[in-house]
């Protein structure tokens, strides 16, 4: 009887299987910490996409030949600013 609980007190196999919870169990914490985190960015984002989005307006018209050099006129203005 004193052999065995020798022989248990010695053995790692249950310390090993409290180790594998432990890690387990900080991996999904931090994931689950990652994720909170992430997500309340995102929808932060997301609502200040929205507000810029809701602003555009659709333009179902062919446009005429002066209203294509103006605009790639204005294109050309944009790229040539620089930052």
């Amino acid at each position: 009887m004193t052999n065995a609980i020798l022989a248990f007190a010695a053995s790692e196999t249950g310390a090993l299987g409290v180790e594998w919870v432990v890690f387990s169990s900080l991996s999904v914490g931090l994931a689950l910490g990652a994720i909170a985190l992430i997500s309340a960015t995102s929808q932060g984002t997301a609502r200040e996409a929205e507000g810029m989005v809701s602003s555009y307006v659709i333009d179902d018209r062919f446009d005429t030949e002066q209203e294509v050099m103006r605009l790639q006129q204005a294109a050309r203005a944009a790229a040539d600013v620089r930052y």
